[in-house]
């Protein structure tokens, strides 16, 4: 006998080794990545679909930074929205674009003087969200992964309207 087959049954026996193929990218440049709190994270806050779509298209490597657009169009120019002197890769884009960095020194600055005081904000956990704190502070850290979700859809709002980051635009929002 081969049991019962319903749906649920079926979809178990496909999705038991199933990695996503992200996992391995990530893996290879940050060490012990607790996916779980990843692929939680947008879904912990009540957010509006497009600010949960932004790190949803980062974490699966495909937001449309423009050297990832510029392999389906030729003709978009690669260069940063923002300071246009660099290769718009998403990690530029995010985190090493000169007018992003601002937004993030004051972001952390914020976050010191406001919410915790022991805390440094690197690319990772702008990409994937800080998911590795002492689970005291995790109220803390619930504030501040939140501030990083409507930093990046600043960031990217931005791009699109072709307006430089700025934190009191954001500060609004937080």
């Amino acid at each position: 006998s081969f049991g019962p087959f319903n749906n649920r049954a079926i979809r178990t026996l496909f999705q038991q080794d199933v990695v996503p193929y992200v996992m391995p990218y990530w893996n290879g440049f940050i060490d012990n990545i607790c996916w779980k709190k990843v692929w939680m994270l947008p879904h912990t806050y009540l957010l509006v679909n497009k600010i949960n779509e932004v790190s949803f298209k980062i974490i699966h490597k495909y937001y449309p930074a423009n050297h990832y657009m510029n392999k389906f169009k030729e003709n978009i120019n690669s260069n940063c929205s923002f300071c246009n002197d660099h290769l718009e890769t998403v990690l530029h884009l995010f985190w090493h674009c000169i007018h992003v960095r601002k937004l993030w020194q004051d972001i952390s600055r914020f976050i010191i003087e406001h919410i915790y005081e022991d805390v440094t904000l690197l690319w990772r956990d702008v990409m994937l969200g800080v998911f590795t704190y002492d689970r005291n502070k995790l109220k803390h850290f619930y504030v501040i992964n939140f501030i990083i979700l409507l930093a990046k859809f600043h960031i990217h709002k931005c791009k699109f309207t072709n307006k430089k980051t700025h934190f009191l635009t954001l500060q609004k929002y937080i």
